[in-house]
This record gives C-alpha cells, sequence and structure tokens, in this order.
C-alpha cells in the first residue's frame, strides 16, 4: 500500500504548494478605486470550494485504505481539514477585498 501514502502525500503536497500561490496572488492585487473596481468571477469561489471539499474527500477515501499505521490516517485527515479550512479562508479573504467598495 506504499503508492496509498504516495498518493496521499502528492495531493497535499500539490495542494499546500496551490494555496501559497493562492495567498501570494490575493495578497498582491492591489487596492482599487472606486471607478476602477473589478468583479471577481465567481468562479474563483467556485473552485475555491470544490478544491476545499475535493481534497478533503479525497483523502479521506485514500485514508480509510491505509490499514497498517493508524497515526498516518489521522495525519493525513488533519492536514486535509487544514487545506480545506485554509482554502475556505482564502475565499472570505478575497471576498472581504472585494465587497469593501461601497461607492456612491
Amino acid at each position: 500500500m506504499r503508492w496509498v501514502h504516495a498518493t496521499l502525500g502528492s495531493l497535499l503536497a500539490l495542494g499546500g504548494t496551490g494555496l501559497t500561490v493562492g495567498f501570494v496572488w490575493a495578497v498582491g492585487i492591489p487596492t482599487y478605486l472606486c471607478a476602477e473596481v473589478p468583479h471577481p468571477s465567481s468562479w474563483i469561489y467556485a473552485g475555491l470550494v470544490l478544491f476545499a471539499v475535493g481534497v478533503l474527500i479525497a483523502v479521506l477515501v485514500g485514508a480509510l485504505l491505509i490499514e497498517e499505521t493508524p497515526i498516518l490516517r489521522r495525519i493525513y485527515i488533519g492536514i486535509a481539514l487544514v487545506e480545506a479550512a485554509t482554502a475556505f479562508v482564502l475565499g472570505i479573504y478575497l471576498s472581504a477585498k472585494y465587497s469593501h467598495y461601497e461607492c456612491g
């Protein structure tokens, strides 16, 4: 069952890398004036939610295949929960960054 460990480890590493790149991108978005406020695509938020749910489900299913070391199962699930929460926080951060523009 070494392939399960390699698969879960790769999935979590790629997820962590993607979230890091996402946070660097989100923090680098400039602050706009009222007249030039962009409206971000809702696909960004949908992608973050799908990422959070998809990673969590994939890791839960993969962790059920691990039989020899139950502590690794807990570690993988814990990391997946952290990545899912991070994806939701990134979505909330982006929403807050764009929704504070009250031009009137």
